[in-house]
C-alpha cells in the first residue's frame, strides 16, 4: 500500500494527471512491464519457441498510447455537486409600529403573543386611554415578559396625548373602569367632589384619602380638571 501511494504521488507530481488517469496508468504499468519483459522470460523458459507477433503489436500500441501523455496535460477540473453559489444576505427591514395605532394583527405577529393576548392589549389600551410608555405593556393581564421584551419594533409617538377623564364631570361608571382606579377609589373621588365642589388640579387629589402617591402619579396623565 505504501508503494502504491508513492507511485500515485509520483504520477501526480511528474505528469500532473487527474485521478482517473492515474488509476488507468497504474493498471497499465504492470501490464506493460509484463509485456516488455515477457520475451526474455519466455526465451529463458522455452528457448525453442517463438513469441507470437500479436504480442509485439499489442506492446507497441500500448507504448504508443503512453507516449501521448506529457507534462503539459493538466488534471480536469470538476465542480463539486455540493458547491453552491452563496446567496446574497440582505438585512431585515424593520417596520416600526405605533403602539397606540397597532391592531390585534400587529400584536399577534410578535413571537410569544397569541391572538387572545393581542386582544387583551388592545382592550387594556382603550380602557387606559392609550400608552404613554412601552413599559405599560407589562401591566396587561397574563402577558409574558419575554414577549414584551421582544416588542422592540413598537414605539410611542412623542406627540401622543392620551384620552383624559374630566374628574369634575365624570360619572362613577367612567371612573371605575379605568385600569388605575378601583371602584372604592372612584367612589372616593366622587364623594370628595360632592363635599368640596370643583377639583382644581392634581395636587388637590392628595386630599382624597383612598388615593396613594403611586396611584396619583400613574393617574395624572389620564385626568383633567375642567
Amino acid at each position: 500500500m505504501i508503494m502504491l501511494a508513492q507511485v500515485k504521488q509520483t504520477l501526480r507530481s511528474f505528469f500532473e494527471l487527474s485521478v482517473s488517469e492515474q488509476r488507468a496508468y497504474i493498471i497499465l504499468l504492470p501490464l506493460l512491464t509484463a509485456i516488455v519483459f515477457s520475451p526474455m522470460l519466455w526465451s529463458a523458459m522455452s528457448p525453442g519457441k517463438q513469441i507470437p507477433m500479436e504480442v509485439f503489436v499489442l506492446a507497441d500500441s500500448l507504448l504508443g498510447v503512453s507516449d501521448t501523455i506529457d507534462g503539459t496535460v493538466k488534471p480536469k477540473q470538476f465542480r463539486s455537486e455540493w458547491s453552491v453559489k452563496p446567496e446574497k444576505v440582505t438585512a431585515r427591514r424593520v417596520i416600526q409600529k405605533d403602539l397606540n395605532l397597532a391592531d390585534t394583527i400587529d400584536f399577534d405577529a410578535v413571537p410569544g403573543i397569541g391572538w387572545k393576548t393581542a386582544s387583551r392589549i388592545v382592550r387594556y389600551r382603550d380602557a387606559l386611554g392609550g400608552f404613554i410608555d412601552p413599559n405599560q405593556l407589562y401591566e396587561v393581564f397574563a402577558i409574558d415578559s419575554l414577549a414584551v421584551f421582544s416588542m422592540d419594533d413598537f414605539f410611542v409617538a412623542k406627540n401622543f396625548v392620551p384620552s383624559r377623564i374630566n374628574l369634575n364631570t365624570a360619572l362613577l361608571e367612567e371612573l371605575e373602569v379605568h385600569p388605575y382606579l378601583s371602584r372604592i377609589q372612584a367612589r372616593a373621588i366622587l364623594l370628595y367632589r360632592f363635599q368640596h365642589g370643583t377639583i382644581r388640579d392634581s395636587t388637590e387629589l392628595r386630599k382624597v384619602r383612598m388615593l396613594d402617591g403611586k396611584t396619583r402619579k400613574k393617574l395624572a396623565p389620564y385626568v383633567r380638571f375642567e
